[in-house]
C-alpha cells in the first residue's frame, strides 16, 4: 500500500508503461485503487482493496500446497544452498535496474 507506479515498476524491474497497464487492469478488476499521492499530490499511490487482499490471501493459501511439495522434493539443506547464490543474483539485478 502506498507506492507509486515508478516504484512498483523498479522492484518487479519492468518499465514503467507495463506497469502502469497492468495497474489499470487490477483497478478496473476492484482489486486497487489509485490515490493521489499523499506527498506531492501529483502523482498516484497504489493501494491494494479488500477484494485484493482477499485475493492475495487465497493466492498465499493456495501456493501453500505447491510449497509444500517444493520442500518434498527439495530437502532445505537443498534450498539453504543455492539461496546465496540468488541472493547474489538478485543484489545484481536490483543493482542493474537502479541507475
Amino acid at each position: 500500500d502506498g507506492r507509486t507506479p515508478l516504484e512498483l515498476a523498479r522492484a518487479f524491474q519492468v518499465p514503467k508503461t507495463t506497469m502502469t497497464h497492468t495497474l489499470a487492469g487490477l483497478e478496473k478488476a476492484g482489486l486497487i485503487e489509485m490515490r493521489p499521492n499523499p506527498k506531492d499530490g501529483r502523482s498516484k499511490c497504489v493501494w491494494i482493496t479488500d477484494k485484493g487482499k482477499a485475493l492475495r490471501g487465497e493466492t498465499i493459501q493456495k501456493l501453500g500446497v505447491e510449497f509444500a511439495a517444493l520442500s518434498e522434493a527439495l530437502p532445505t539443506e537443498k534450498i539453504g544452498d543455492i539461496v546465496p547464490r540468488l541472493s547474489e543474483i538478485r543484489k545484481f539485478m536490483d543493482a542493474a535496474r537502479d541507475p
